[in-house]
């Protein structure tokens, strides 16, 4: 039996626990985004075939529409409207996606430039989604974080140096959280603000390099550091803070 487990990290005074929850059983599956109603975006596989998700509570799993003919669907995120983002493959094409609340289908037009393929990462509840576009190239993987909405279209963000940049995740007001390299190969975490401006996080002591991986409506980063995945959690007023973990190897 394949169980499905959504988890997350609450920050408090006085320590942090972890919550972990039991969401169901069913085939192979992978949970990305869980909104305050329980839905969680993510993917699923049966017969050898990968797609896109709603998990409902009360409901289950309910698979995501996609065009006669895709061969991969996947959900990455989710908004408190239940609005999902993903990406699906047809032939030698992939695709962004929007599944609307009642899973009705928007394929995203393709970013600016020759890009191999794109993949939204989060969507807010105003529907500005952020994501990244990939370039597959021999000897490197040239990636760029976007921002887009269906009024403006794509904004290719800020990249300082190197040829990668990947957002991860957008809060209420369109910032922008994930990581960009600012040397070849050296990557710190950042937020795109909504300006456009980008925003170097640094690094914890000790540490060289930093990935955001999530940004609340406050401003709030967190992300892993170091070659250990040192866990942090940023705000503009106290910068880096180590979080607590389970000790060598279990981080």
């Amino acid at each position: 039996m394949w169980l499905a487990l959504a988890g997350c990290v609450v920050a408090r005074a006085g320590g942090d626990t972890i919550t972990v929850e039991f969401v169901g059983s069913f085939a192979p599956a992978v949970t990305q985004r869980v909104n305050s109603a329980g839905e969680i975006a993510g993917d699923f596989q049966f017969n050898s075939i990968t797609s896109a998700m709603r998990y409902q509570p009360g409901v289950g799993r309910v698979a995501l529409p996609v065009p006669v003919g895709a061969t991969q669907s996947i959900g990455t995120g989710i908004n408190e409207i239940g609005t999902i983002v993903g990406r699906y493959s047809v032939g030698s094409g992939t695709f962004g996606a929007i599944w609307s609340a009642a899973n009705q289908l928007t394929t995203l037009p393709p970013p600016p430039g020759t890009w191999s393929y794109s993949t939204p990462a989060n969507i807010n509840n105003s529907g500005t989604v952020c994501g990244y576009a990939t370039r597959a190239v021999v000897g490197s993987d040239p990636q760029r974080a976007w921002r887009w909405t269906a009024k403006l279209g794509y904004e290719m963000l800020a990249q300082p140096a190197g040829i990668v940049s990947v957002c991860r995740d957008i809060n209420a007001s369109g910032q922008v959280g994930g990581h960009t390299e600012i040397a070849a190969s050296v990557f710190r975490a950042c937020v795109w603000n909504t300006d456009g401006t980008l925003t170097d996080l640094g690094t914890p002591a000790g540490t060289a390099q930093s990935y955001g991986l999530a940004i609340n409506d406050a401003g709030t980063v967190c992300g892993t550091a170091g070659a250990n995945d040192v866990p942090f959690a940023w705000t503009a007023a106290t910068g880096m803070r180590v979080l607590p973990d389970f000790g060598p190897g279990l981080k």
